[in-house]
C-alpha cells in the first residue's frame, strides 16, 4: 500500500485535492495540525539521509550557497521585474511562492527518484536561513507594503517548520540506527500519504475562498500563470551548472518545487486575504507538475 501511495504521489495528489475541495468535511477536521504535517515530511526526509553524500556536500558547500542566493534573491529579483503588468496582491502572492525558502517536500521527492537527498535538504535549510532576512527587505522596498512583516516572528516560524524537524531527523539517525533501518523501506510511502494529507487539508480548509475566487475569470490567468513559473523554474534549475547528470536532475526538482505548502501557512500569518488565495491557487500547478517531471524524469534520466 505504501508503494502505491509513493508510485503514484502526483495523480493522487490532484484525486484527493479534488475531494477535498468538494467534500471539506473529510479533511477539515485536521486543519488544527496542518503545519505539523508539513514538519513531519521534512522529518521522513531527513531520515533518509546518506552518509555518503556528506562528501558531496563538502566538496560543493559553495554551490549550494550559490545556489539558495539565486533562488531567495536572484530569482525573485527576476520575477518581479517580469510582472510589472499584474495588479498588486496578484503580484505580491506570486512573488512570496518564488521568494520563499526551498519546499520542504524536495527532499523527500528526491528520494522517490532516487536523486541527492543531502543536497535538497541542505538547499531548504539555508534557504530557510536566508528568508527572514530576504522576504522583510525585498516586500518592503519592492512592494512599498503597509504591513510589517517580522523578522523575528518569521525566524520562529522557519525554525518550527524546518530546523526543528531536520534535528530531529539527525538524533533519531544517530541514535536509532536500527529503527531507522527498519521504518526506511516506508518512510516513501508514508511521506506521500502525509503530503496529500496536508494538501487536501489546505484545500478543504480554504475551501470557501477557493469556490468564490473560481467564479473570478482572471482566476484562470492566476492558475496560467503559476503554471508558467513552476515549468520555467524546473528548467533554470535544470540548465544550472552541475558536475553530472544526478546534481542537474536534483537542481531541476529543488528550483521546480516551489515551497507553497509552507508560503500557504506564511501568507495566511502575515498577508491579506487576497494574498492568501494566490498563493493557495498554486497548489493546482504544483500538484499537476508532480506527474509532468515524473514523465520526463522516466523519459530522459537513464
Amino acid at each position: 500500500m505504501f508503494k502505491f501511495f509513493e508510485n503514484h504521489f502526483g495523480s493522487l495528489l490532484i484525486f484527493f485535492g479534488i475531494i477535498a475541495y468538494f467534500f471539506p468535511f473529510v479533511f477539515s477536521p485536521a486543519k488544527d495540525i496542518a503545519a505539523e504535517l508539513l514538519m513531519f515530511s521534512l522529518f521522513l526526509s531527513g531520515l533518509k539521509i546518506k552518509i555518503e553524500e556528506l562528501v558531496h556536500l563538502k566538496q560543493n558547500k559553495g554551490k549550494i550557497v550559490w545556489l539558495s542566493l539565486v533562488y531567495v534573491v536572484f530569482l525573485p529579483l527576476a520575477f518581479y521585474l517580469l510582472t510589472f503588468f499584474l495588479d498588486y496582491h496578484t503580484r505580491l502572492g506570486a512573488f512570496l511562492i518564488v521568494a520563499t525558502s526551498g519546499a520542504v517536500m524536495s527532499p523527500l521527492l528526491a528520494s522517490f527518484y532516487r536523486l541527492k537527498i543531502l543536497w535538497t535538504t541542505a538547499f531548504v535549510v539555508i534557504t530557510a536561513c536566508m528568508v527572514p532576512f530576504t522576504i522583510p527587505f525585498l516586500v518592503k522596498n519592492l512592494f512599498d507594503a503597509n504591513y510589517e512583516v517580522s523578522m523575528v516572528e518569521l525566524c520562529v516560524f522557519l525554525a518550527k517548520m524546518v530546523f526543528v524537524p531536520s534535528l530531529l531527523a539527525f538524533l533519531v539517525r544517530r541514535y536509532f540506527p536500527n529503527f531507522v533501518q527498519k521504518a526506511l523501506p516506508f518512510t516513501g510511502g508514508i511521506g506521500s500519504m502525509n503530503m496529500i494529507l496536508f494538501l487536501s487539508v489546505l484545500v478543504s480548509s480554504n475551501q470557501a475562498t477557493i469556490s468564490q475566487n473560481l467564479q473570478n475569470h482572471q482566476t484562470l490567468l492566476k492558475l496560467g500563470l503559476m503554471f508558467f513559473v513552476f515549468l520555467s523554474l524546473y528548467l533554470v534549475g535544470y540548465l544550472v551548472p552541475a558536475q553530472d547528470k544526478e546534481e542537474k536532475w536534483t537542481n531541476c526538482l529543488m528550483f521546480g518545487n516551489m515551497n507553497n505548502g509552507l508560503v500557504v501557512l506564511l501568507s495566511s500569518e502575515f498577508f491579506p486575504p487576497e494574498v492568501m488565495f494566490m498563493t493557495l491557487v498554486s497548489i493546482v500547478p504544483w500538484s499537476f507538475s508532480q506527474p509532468i517531471f515524473k514523465f520526463v524524469f522516466q523519459k530522459y534520466f537513464k
